[in-house]
């Protein structure tokens, strides 16, 4: 059939833009909508499930942080953290290997930007400043540690 698809798409395309209007009324402050939201999210779950990754938008965010207006380096960070998920992610991770993961890539993310942010601070090794950023840089360090940890003694149980 040569439409395979098109009706659906079509469909799809009518609820996502009925949700946008919906999403307005209700980011105005009109919280009427919100059976309306829920019942669009029913009829459309490819919507909320695309929509639902925090993981994916903390990382974006730390990636925001680190690239700033160089558009150049948040392609090339956010290609690399696909990477990351490609890589550990191998061919069939399991939900907790997958949530793992998120923790992975989002603590290294946090230790890039803090390591950035200590490098800017790197003559006055004795201010205030740096104090406060070498803190921060250790906690998200051993949180980054963590996770590697916590993602090998899973898989090392985990029967494959």
């Amino acid at each position: 059939m040569p439409h395979d698809g098109f009706y659906e798409t079509l469909e799809l395309g009518r609820i996502v833009d009925d949700l946008k209007a919906v999403v307005e009324r209700a980011e105005a402050g009109d919280v009427s909508v919100v059976p309306r939201i829920r019942e669009l999210l029913d009829l459309a779950p490819q919507v909320w499930q695309n929509n639902s990754d925090a993981a994916r938008h903390v990382s974006d965010a730390w990636i925001g942080l680190l690239a700033a207006d160089n558009l150049l380096l948040r392609e090339s960070l956010r290609r690399g953290v696909d990477s990351m998920y490609a890589e550990f992610g191998g061919d069939d991770p399991t939900p907790l290997e997958r949530l793992l993961i998120d923790r992975l890539v989002v603590s290294w993310l946090q230790m890039s930007f803090l390591d950035a942010r200590l490098s800017q601070h790197h003559t006055t090794t004795d201010s205030p400043d740096t104090t406060v950023w070498q803190k921060r840089h250790d906690a998200a360090h051993r949180r980054h540690l963590e996770a590697i940890r916590v993602l090998a003694e899973v898989r090392r149980l985990l029967p494959r």
